[in-house]
């Protein structure tokens, strides 16, 4: 499962408590919601797949975090297209704007 799809249906919060709690589990890499369990498989989780990749979902987790610290999409996007915004920083926001816009639910 994709982690954004995960974030998608169970919500941001759910992810940032399965990454919270992953911190009792270093030796895992990826987290099957249907058994609530981290386990270890050594391979990317495909879209088929019932787990969810972790370090997706910390990504995923990170990237809200700063489209919020901007106060949403379209600040975030402002201040990426900028011309004061240094490069790296202006990937890095657009890196994080699509990471959040994939999150949301398609009305």
């Amino acid at each position: 499962m994709k982690a954004n799809e995960f974030v998608k249906n169970k919500g941001i919060k759910t992810a940032k408590l399965i990454i919270d709690c992953w911190r009792d589990y270093p030796e895992t890499d990826v987290y099957l919601p249907e058994m609530m369990e981290y386990t270890f498989i050594a391979i990317k989780p495909t879209d088929t797949c019932p787990y969810v990749s972790l370090d997706d979902l910390k990504r995923l987790i990170r990237s809200h975090s700063l489209v919020a610290d901007l106060y949403g999409p379209e600040r975030a996007r402002k201040y990426a297209e900028s011309d004061y915004t240094a490069p790296e920083v202006k990937a890095a926001l657009k890196q994080a704007i699509a990471d959040v816009e994939s999150c949301k639910e398609v009305v």
